[in-house]
Order: C-alpha cells, then structure tokens, then sequence
C-alpha cells in the first residue's frame, strides 16, 4: 500500500497537461493502485486524479459506493 501526498491548488503541477496513459502496463497498475490507495486513506474521498498525487498522467479513479446518494438509490 501505498500513500502519495496530494497536491492541493495552487500547485503549479495541477495546472499542467497530462500525458495519455498509453499501454496498461505493470507501471499504469501501479500508478491506479497508488491512486485508490491514496484516495481510501482520506476520509470522505470519493475521486482521485493522477496529477493530484504528481504523476503527470490522464489517469482518475472514483469510488461512490459509500456516498449517501448513491446508498438512498440502491435501497
């Protein structure tokens, strides 16, 4: 497990162009699983960019199955 400091605005890099992931290769898991690392170990965190944790890639993860509007649906 691993928990990437997230970068929060102003900081330059999150203003910056990302570059497209390209091929899922061992490298893009890695970077996917830094991201849902980083984002489950912020309470109340439901979405995760890449440049938010410094890799300059176009890469987000998002998790709203714990989100009170997505439980109120589905119950």
């Amino acid at each position: 497990m691993t928990v990437r400091p997230v970068r929060i605005y102003p900081d330059p890099v999150l203003k910056q162009i990302a570059k497209a992931v390209g091929a899922v290769d061992d490298d893009a898991r890695a970077v996917a699983q830094d991201l849902l690392d980083t984002m489950r170990s912020h309470e109340r965190c439901v979405g995760l960019a890449a440049n938010q944790i410094g890799v300059m890639r176009r890469c987000v993860v998002v998790d709203v199955t714990a989100t009170r509007r997505r439980s109120r649906a589905a119950g």
